[in-house]
């Protein structure tokens, strides 16, 4: 902890920390009614509360923590479970290759923690940061960000687990993350080619949501990344 906190008591790096700390707080508080889903819904397909808060803390990763609660419910393979949650969350691999240079600088420690911290949520809320701040500081506003998301969803988490009762029929929270990502995706929204990306992934992602094990998913990505390369050539 000493490591990733080195630096910390300098005012332009607490002042970034902070800022990222105060911006994350709405998105975090916007997903947690997803996490308290996650947490209810696993513990009605028998996994305990201390099993189900383990690994949202340990996972951090939604959509593929739920397929996999699903799977390992109806006794799927280990590897079928593995290979979904890896199909599912190969997007961060495309997130990483942006973040890898903002990173460069920093120690393996820091870099191995940053790297766990990110989902679509502190991803989406850090480019536009990045882009007006970029500076020797900047990663201090990621990691302020992430480490509130990291909570909120863990301890969301624990909060459906130990309810352990149903979400009402007429909450829609089905609605709640596609919601959150809409509200982050518009501040990026800057130029032709973000536009163009944006919409071609989504429209595809929405027409091959039928597909199974999420491959909609993956193909809106691959042809919204084909589309912006494109796009800045």
């Amino acid at each position: 902890m000493k490591g990733l906190l080195d630096g910390f008591p300098d005012d332009e790096n607490r002042s970034s920390f902070l800022a990222g700390v105060r911006d994350s707080i709405p998105v975090a508080t916007g997903i947690a009614p997803f996490s308290v889903l996650v947490g209810i819904t696993a513990v009605e397909f028998g996994f305990t509360t201390a099993e189900i808060t383990i690994m949202s803390a340990i996972t951090y990763a939604g959509a593929s923590q739920l397929a996999a609660i699903f799977l390992m419910a109806d006794d799927g393979h280990l590897l079928l479970v593995v290979l979904t949650a890896v199909l599912i969350n190969v997007r961060f691999s495309m997130y990483s290759a942006y973040l890898a240079p903002k990173f460069q600088s920093l120690s393996r420690m820091r870099k191995a923690a940053y790297s766990f911290l990110i989902v679509d949520t502190i991803y989406a809320l850090s480019i536009p940061y990045f882009r007006s701040r970029d500076g020797p500081s900047s990663h201090w506003y990621y990691f302020g960000g992430g480490i509130v998301i990291w909570v909120f969803w863990t301890l969301g988490t624990l909060a459906g687990a130990g309810l352990g009762v149903g979400v009402p029929d007429v909450f829609p929270v089905e609605l709640v993350l596609p919601l959150v990502f809409i509200a982050l995706l518009f501040p990026v929204l800057e130029d032709r080619p973000s536009v163009a990306t944006a919409v071609v992934a989504g429209g595809v992602a929405v027409a091959a949501a039928p597909l199974d094990y999420n491959l909609g998913l993956l193909l809106g990505v691959c042809c919204g990344l084909v589309v912006g390369v494109f796009f800045n050539r």
